[in-house]
């Protein structure tokens, strides 16, 4: 089995500043959707596998990671399965600067996007749970999200504490 990216690979990624952005969550809707043909099904399989170790690989080497999904249609109900998919192999902090701070460098947007911080611009998730103790609670939208605030308005609350702008 060939695999996608070597350690050589990677190390040169990490060296010339190359942006790493998989979309695995893509193969793991399509496998739960049970659409292919079995012999497509099968190399999708691989291709996941593959892409958890390339990432992983790629991560080591100090490539920065950023977070996609790339899913269209039927398929966006699973867009928040990519945070467990990548726990298998990253951190809950390297999954989360993936969705943040690496993605704003991607845009080279860094002095004012990915954090917290006064005169970012920033959209934020009130959650009932620590996603750097457990990543998976970002996929439990009914159950962890309980506000969300964007361009600093709330636009979304299930908690008293925290009232909805109109």
């Amino acid at each position: 089995m060939v695999e996608s990216i070597t350690c050589e690979t990677a190390e040169l990624m990490a060296e010339k500043g190359v942006f790493l952005t998989p979309t695995l969550t893509a193969h793991a809707a399509s496998k739960q959707m049970n659409f292919l043909p079995p012999a497509s099904a099968a190399k999708n399989d691989e291709v996941l596998a593959k892409g958890l170790r390339a990432m992983k690989m790629a991560v080591d080497a100090g490539v920065t990671v950023c977070f996609g999904t790339d899913l269209l249609g039927p398929m966006h109900f699973a867009q928040s399965n990519e945070f467990s998919i990548r726990s298998k192999v990253l951190l809950c902090l390297q999954i989360l600067q993936s969705a943040t701070v690496n993605a704003a460098r991607l845009l080279m947007q860094a002095d004012r996007l990915g954090q917290v911080k006064e005169g970012f611009a920033a959209d934020m998730l009130v959650l009932n749970e620590n996603p750097l103790q457990d990543i998976t609670s970002l996929e439990k939208v009914d159950e962890n999200i309980l506000g969300v605030i964007k361009d600093g308005r709330i636009v979304t609350s299930r908690w008293d504490k925290l009232k909805a702008e109109m």
